[in-house]
């Protein structure tokens, strides 16, 4: 089964999609300290924030 898989699928492409997925991960560890301490997480159907929240998981 692996082999047939293999035909249409090259397995370069889960390294390719993986150092992807790790870089996006690095990215936003070394970047989560400049947001500010309040980021919107709601927005209205005009586009503006109308709903805060604190920018980690729980709160302090």
């Amino acid at each position: 089964m692996w082999r047939n898989i293999q035909k249409y699928y090259p397995p370069a492409l889960d390294l390719l999609t993986f150092s992807m997925m790790f870089g996006m991960i690095i990215y936003v560890f070394f970047s989560f300290g400049k947001l500010p301490p309040e980021i919107p997480i709601h927005f209205n159907i005009a586009g503006q924030a109308d709903g805060w929240g604190i920018r980690g998981l729980y709160s302090a």
